[in-house]
């Protein structure tokens, strides 16, 4: 009995406890009317004294990433470690400290930096020493090496680059090169495009680096190709593309005393030499050579005037014309434009001469050979010759002929023809008709 009542009130207390459970939980929140929303919480109300935050459209940042750790670095070595048996190149240092060996291999292989090695571009080579071009022994790669319980390390060298470049900047002028522009080689029997060669200049930096990665690699490297750059010339073999040979070659006589006279020679003719005159291009005299006036070095000589001898600035500038003249008639090139001396002059026969004046006559020819036209000038002694190069053209030969009428004198007149024959036929081409006139002197 006593038991049943014990029961009964132990559950009508859990009821009790259950009950006030319930009553002070807070009750559920109505749910909101369509249409409107549920007003904030106070604690989630917004300040009225702050102005509104708009909500942020940035993404959240992820956190940072952490960077791998570097691998922790080889423990130095220890000068106290004892080697096994081993030796360095050809040094014993079995049983030693890693301090004792590091001086012995110091003081035996110090004479390997003695040894010489060769840099060349394949064509100049210098030999220094390993010791000039700053090796050093790399005593710690060896010593570590030997710490690993081979038998035997090889030797091992390091440069010093920053030291080695700047001693390769003093061996600049041993590889380098100015550059030689192509031209043409004329033996007198065979003519052939000579191509030139490209500017060349050592590359220190990188010849430096080239070094220390070939001793790195073999200690035992004794040769070495520096490097150099390459800069193209100004004047290619490709300029005289479709120049098979030599066109016309003519050569008069001059005095070399007159050296006024000789020097306008020499002037005006460097000033045409090495002319390259591209197809279809008609070459003028006076353009060439320029205005002849003392500023641009040119002298007083003697010069025809109305007939007569006189002294004038450029004088000798007409042989270097009608020597060039007579080779572009023997060469095939159309004759556009020439003019003879008033009077018939030494160095070139009657109706062949030719003769230019600044702002007055030229003389001019074109290039009507479909290739290139290369002019070259000498002056050697007493002879001016000047040769054409271009295209020739085979079986094909080409003389001069002048009809001359005397007519007093100091008067004739002339014509000029060229005849070009090709096997059995021979074309006459009337090149232009000349007179003189001139006063009883001297001629020139």
């Amino acid at each position: 009995m006593n038991v049943r009542k014990t029961a009964v009130l132990f559950l009508l207390l859990g009821l009790a406890t259950m009950v006030r459970a319930a009553d002070s939980a807070p009750a559920p929140a109505p749910a909101p009317a369509p249409g409107k929303a549920t007003p904030p919480k106070p604690s989630e109300a917004p300040d009225p004294t702050k102005p509104a935050t708009p909500p942020s459209s940035t993404p959240t940042t992820p956190p940072p990433t952490t960077p791998p750790t570097t691998p922790p670095a080889p423990p130095a070595l220890s000068p106290d470690t004892k080697l096994g048996t081993v030796k360095v190149s050809d040094v014993d240092v079995s049983g030693l400290t890693v301090a004792a060996a590091r001086d012995k291999l110091v003081n035996d292989l110090l004479p390997k930096l003695d040894v010489e090695v060769t840099l060349t571009d394949s064509v100049k080579s210098v030999v220094r020493t390993r010791q000039d071009l700053s090796v050093e022994l790399d005593l710690d790669a060896m010593l570590l090496a030997a710490t690993k319980g081979d038998a035997w390390v090889p030797l091992r060298l390091k440069v010093k680059q920053p030291e080695l470049t700047a001693y390769l900047v003093t061996l600049k002028p041993e590889f380098s090169f100015g550059g030689r522009n192509a031209g043409i080689i004329d033996d007198g029997e065979t003519v052939r495009v000579d191509p030139g060669e490209m500017k060349r200049e050592l590359d220190a930096a990188a010849t430096a680096a080239k070094v220390a990665a070939a001793l790195a690699k073999d200690a035992a490297t004794m040769r070495v190709q520096v490097v150099v750059t390459k800069t193209p010339q100004t004047v290619p073999a490709t300029t005289f593309a479709g120049i098979t040979g030599r066109l016309a070659r003519y050569t008069t006589n001059l005095n070399p005393g007159e050296v006024d006279r000789t020097h306008n020679v020499k002037l005006a003719s460097s000033a045409i030499d090495g002319v390259l005159i591209p197809a279809g291009i008609t070459f003028s005299m006076n353009e060439a050579v320029g205005e002849r006036t003392a500023a641009r070095g040119f002298r007083v000589a003697h010069i025809f005037e109305n007939g007569k001898i006189v002294e004038g600035l450029g004088g000798g500038v007409s042989q270097v014309t009608g020597t060039l003249f007579n080779a572009a008639l023997f060469a095939g090139l159309e004759i556009v434009t020439y003019r003879t001396h008033s009077r018939p002059v030494r160095y070139l026969p009657i109706g062949r001469d030719a003769t230019v004046a600044w702002g007055q006559f030229d003389m001019k020819f074109r290039n009507n050979s479909g290739a290139p036209v290369f002019v070259r000038y000498s002056l050697y002694g007493k002879e001016l010759t000047c040769t054409l190069y271009g295209k020739t053209v085979p079986g094909r030969k080409i003389s001069l002929q002048v009809e001359k009428t005397v007519i007093s004198d100091t008067k004739i007149d002339a014509k000029l023809y060229r005849l070009v024959t090709r096997g059995d036929t021979t074309n006459k081409e009337h090149i232009g008709n000349s007179h003189y006139d001139w006063k009883t002197d001297d001629a020139e």
